[in-house]
C-alpha cells in the first residue's frame, strides 16, 4: 500500500507526482515518462504555502489542444511556429493544437516546414 500524501504537502515528496501526488516510482506504472519536477503549493485562498519537488507523471504532463479542448500527450503537440516556421498564432488564435486538429492547409505546410 502506497503512502496517501496530503493535498498541501511542501518539500521534497520523493517518487511522488507534485501535481495528483501518485506513487510514480519503478513498479507502479507510472515510472515510465516522468519527469522531475517541482510547483508552487498555495492554499484554497491562493496564499503560497511552500514548494514541492518531486517529479510529474506522464498523465499530468499535459496540454490542452486549443481548438478540441482534448488533451495532447507531451511532445505530440503541434504549435504555430512548427506549422509556419514562424512565431505567430493560428489564424483562430489557437497555439497549441493536436495534429488531427490541423486544417488540410496547415497539415501540408507542416509537412513542407517540419
Amino acid at each position: 500500500m502506497t503512502k496517501k500524501l496530503h493535498p498541501l504537502v511542501c518539500g521534497n515528496i520523493g517518487n511522488h507526482c507534485v501535481e495528483c501526488l501518485k506513487d510514480t516510482s519503478f513498479g507502479t506504472g507510472l515510472f515510465v515518462n516522468r519527469i522531475p519536477a517541482d510547483r508552487d503549493v498555495e492554499d484554497e485562498d491562493g496564499n503560497w504555502l511552500g514548494q514541492r519537488d518531486g517529479w510529474l507523471c506522464a498523465l499530468c504532463n499535459r496540454f490542452e489542444c486549443d481548438r478540441c479542448g482534448g488533451l495532447i500527450d507531451c511532445d505530440e503537440d503541434i504549435t504555430a511556429y512548427d506549422v509556419y516556421a514562424q512565431h505567430t498564432d493560428f489564424h483562430d488564435g489557437a497555439y497549441r493544437v493536436h495534429e488531427e486538429c490541423l486544417t488540410p492547409e496547415e497539415k501540408e505546410l507542416l509537412e513542407v516546414n517540419f
